[in-house]
């Protein structure tokens, strides 16, 4: 399931209870996408993925370095009280806290045209592996992929699978990595 907030009204703290308490019975993942301050009305979701203005925001810190990334990351994980927070950090890649830590996961290196919709495409490959069975981590590792696929374009665009396979070509040691950690 995805909640993706854009602050308009619609998702309520009521209504995004009502959804998580209904996945977390029949053992769904919940991703939420973010906005504004009040994390608790995400309390509960599987991970929510702020990208780091927003992470910044709700933590009510300023992010200039790992330690403070990572202040704001215990934080929001407090404030949630669900399993994950996946940071996203444009060319800087992603951080996944959980309670035994954070996981880098460095950026894939490809020419930027436009990062319309890329949130929407990280948070989207993420619950697709989820639901496939991929660990959180290999998650993050697939969702990040893909995001790197969709800035590549114009506009707000798909990631195809077959585009999908060719970003992670070649970088199969990132994703032993990823797994090790």
């Amino acid at each position: 399931v995805i909640i993706s907030d854009y602050e308009k009204g619609m998702v309520s703290k009521e209504i995004c209870q009502a959804v998580i308490k209904i996945a977390n019975r029949y053992k769904k993942p919940v991703a939420v996408d973010p906005k504004g301050t009040d994390y608790t009305k995400y309390r509960g979701a599987t991970v929510i993925t702020p990208n780091l203005k927003e992470a910044a925001i709700a933590a009510a810190t300023v992010i200039l370095d790992e330690k403070s990334l990572n202040r704001a990351g215990r934080a929001l994980l407090s404030v949630a009280k669900g399993p994950y927070i996946i940071i996203t950090r444009g060319k800087e890649g992603m951080t996944l806290f959980d309670k035994k830590g954070s996981s880098f996961i460095p950026a894939v290196p490809r020419e930027v045209f436009d990062i319309t919709g890329a949130g929407d495409t990280v948070i989207s490959a993420l619950v697709l592996s989820l639901s496939s069975g991929a660990s959180m981590k290999e998650a993050a590792a697939i969702s990040n992929f893909a995001g790197s696929v969709v800035v590549g374009k114009i506009g707000t665009a798909p990631c195809f699978r077959s585009e999908l396979e060719e970003a992670v070509e070649g970088h199969e040691p990132i994703i032993k990595k990823i797994k090790s950690l």
